[in-house]
């Protein structure tokens, strides 16, 4: 028997094998796009055949795979390039277009791809060649190769056409559209990695708390400081990754601490950053004032973005899940492929849309779609969220008609996606309308109004949550699936100076009320659902643009000092886990419900011969004492995280 008594040293006691075993249904889909090198860089290349159907002209591509991690399953590939002249009429069979592994032999009779192109096709088409054969290939590039040389070629007798190189607008040149699958996405490496915490820009946690019958309703919350250090001004203030707390010191030392303050490591950087973000595959992105550094946590190398002098990023950029760089100033909206690429495409985006900002600033951080495939900004000058193609910059929709009201320093308002809609307030911090729109179509779903409206954080089932007139709401859709309505949740009074919403995935909210420094919390009942009264607890000192939510439950702030503070919650009861607690299914190999989750209790103590699978991912958090019973016994590749104290 092992009774963990004392304070942990550390942010939490890791008990986990070094290799990670997964079941399918922890799986994700990733999407992703890849710059494509053609022809050294030329500006056009021709693909042509001689009238004796010999290729004459061929346009040879090279891909670099190193942004795709290891374990992936590559399950879609697409081949995107677009025209740079017009197919001539005369040749009426037009162009049927050859792709090969160019590590092949020049004479060889097997293609990965195949595609025609009609004689009438004008210049600025888009072609894509796509086939399970392309992916194949792909797949047997992965590292330690990373990268795929492509070959483009006709057989048509004197057939020729001609297409983007490396154009001069980036959009135009070839790219690589892919989807991946990972085997592993377990919650949590990256807990809060940019300032709401996801590409949706969703305010809400990945963990879950643990929660039978409304228990996980604490009689108080109490305040600690983390260390002793004071940290730069940089938004977000704080992230969490890998269960590590992420903050600035000084000009450009970023510093990884446990959760007492101690610091694990430190990282310098050659810019002195404004905003910081970390990717899933874990890559430290640092912007200043015209440069983007990009670094990764474990390793050697370094990448770099320069923004044209004449230009100032506007907001945090947002990184996707593949990550991928979305990074908004006041003249584009610009794309760049996820790290590592190669040095001479470091520096290129994937594509850029250019706004209407000018001096305003007035344009909105980007938010993603679920899928990936869709990015949204807010333009306060035209009063319109516009959808862009994540993987090409062209505009899918643009909805007008929603005015916002922004003074000259005041932050733009953030769109929030949460399943097919898109949610954005008139005015930030707090605005008077609500608006909802189509993330597919760009119909106008409702607009709700009121006073105090904070930017919404998305809840399950398809709904969001957020204050309005004093009070927490819930808006979801109606039983058809077509229309949003609004319902209470919870019961706060005296809530019209709360200007801050976050969520876990249990459904319990977290809100900031930096006016009158108060911190409250709404436990969600079983179906996830904010149901009780608010608790609320005075916090001063606490001023914390990026509040964030931990996988064990704590949540940590910024002081008006720059220090840091964790606010955690007490739970009076204790908790037995037991296999028959955690679900463990018949044949012993899975946890078939209580996975990806915290449990919190006072003392916990786990049940004689309590076996944790291979796909085991749990916190264990004690406010006094965990105890390990006699027989426990885990798998590798399970990850068991412990910690006793605040």
């Amino acid at each position: 028997m092992r009774r963990l008594c004392a304070r942990a040293i550390g942010f939490l006691l890791a008990i986990a094998a070094p290799s990670a075993i997964a079941l399918a249904d922890t799986s994700t889909t990733v999407a992703t796009t890849l710059a494509v090198q053609a022809e050294a860089g030329t500006p056009t290349v021709a693909v042509s055949a001689d009238k004796f159907k010999q290729p004459v002209d061929r346009m040879t591509l090279g891909v670099y795979l190193g942004a795709i991690p290891a374990n992936a399953e590559i399950n879609s590939c697409t081949l995107r390039l677009v025209t740079a002249s017009e197919v001539p009429k005369t040749q009426y069979n037009g162009v049927l277009l050859q792709l090969f592994d160019a590590a092949q032999d020049a004479k060889s009779t097997k293609s990965l791809a195949v595609r025609p192109v009609n004689a009438d096709t004008p210049a600025g088409k888009v072609v894509e060649l796509s086939s399970a054969g392309l992916c194949q290939d792909l797949k047997a590039a992965k590292p330690p190769a990373s990268t795929a040389q492509l070959r483009l070629q006709t057989t048509n007798a004197d057939a020729q056409i001609s297409f983007y190189g490396r154009a001069a607008e980036p959009s135009k040149s070839p790219r690589l559209l892919l989807t991946y699958v990972l085997p592993n996405s377990w919650p949590g490496r990256a807990d809060w990695s940019q300032p709401r915490r996801d590409a949706q820009q969703s305010g809400r946690s990945p963990w879950r708390i643990y929660n039978p019958d409304q228990r996980y309703d604490p009689s108080r919350f109490s305040v600690r400081p983390v260390g002793s250090n004071s940290f730069a001004d940089v938004s977000p203030p704080l992230l969490l990754y890998n269960r590590q707390l992420v903050a600035v010191s000084g000009e450009a030392n970023v510093q990884f601490m446990d959760a007492n303050g101690a610091v694990l490591k430190t990282i310098a950087l050659d810019v002195k950053p404004k905003f910081i973000a970390i990717s899933p595959q874990g890559w430290l992105y640092a912007t200043g004032e015209n440069r983007i550094v990009m670094q990764p946590i474990a390793g050697q190398g370094r990448a770099a973005i320069d923004i044209p002098e004449a230009q100032t990023v506007l907001n945090p950029p947002t990184i996707g899940a593949d990550g991928s760089l979305y990074v908004v100033t006041n003249t584009y909206v610009y794309a760049y492929p996820a790290p590592p690429v190669p040095v001479s495409l470091a520096n290129v985006p994937l594509w850029r849309y250019r706004t209407g900002a000018g001096n305003s600033n007035g344009v909105s951080t980007v938010a993603l779609s679920e899928d990936g495939r869709t990015a949204y900004v807010v333009d306060q000058q035209s009063g319109a969220m516009i959808a862009l193609d994540a993987a090409t910059g062209a505009e899918k929709w643009k909805r007008e008609g929603l005015p916002i009201s922004r003074a000259e320093n005041d932050p733009m308002p953030v769109p929030v996606v949460a399943d097919r809609a898109v949610f954005v307030t008139n005015k930030a911090p707090t605005g008077s309308a609500l608006y909802i729109v189509d993330g597919v179509t760009g119909a106008l779903l409702g607009t709700v109004s009121g006073k105090d409206i904070t930017a919404p954080v998305a809840g399950p089932e398809q709904s969001v949550y957020y204050f309005r007139d004093d009070a927490l709401r819930r808006l979801r859709r109606d039983a058809a699936g077509e229309k949003f309505e609004e319902v209470g949740a919870g019961n706060c009074p005296n809530t019209a100076s709360v200007d801050l919403l976050r969520a876990d995935q249990s459904g319990n909210i977290y809100a900031l009320d930096r006016k009158n420094n108060g911190f409250l919390f709404v436990a969600a009942d079983n179906s996830g659902v904010p149901a009780s009264k608010c608790m609320r607890e005075a916090m001063p000192g606490l001023d914390s643009a990026s509040l964030i939510i931990a996988a064990d439950g704590s949540v940590y702030g910024y002081t008006r000092k720059h220090e840091l503070q964790a606010i955690v919650a007490e739970e009076n009861n204790g908790l037995v886990l037991s296999n028959q607690f955690l679900k463990l299914s018949q044949d012993g190999n899975v946890l078939v419900e209580n996975n990806d989750m915290t449990f919190r209790a006072t003392d916990v103590t786990t049940d004689p011969k309590l076996s944790l699978p291979a796909n085991t991912n749990i916190n264990i958090v004690a406010d006094k004492s965990i105890v390990f019973s006699p027989g426990l016994r885990i798998a590798v590749g399970a990850r068991l995280h412990a910690r006793v104290g605040d």
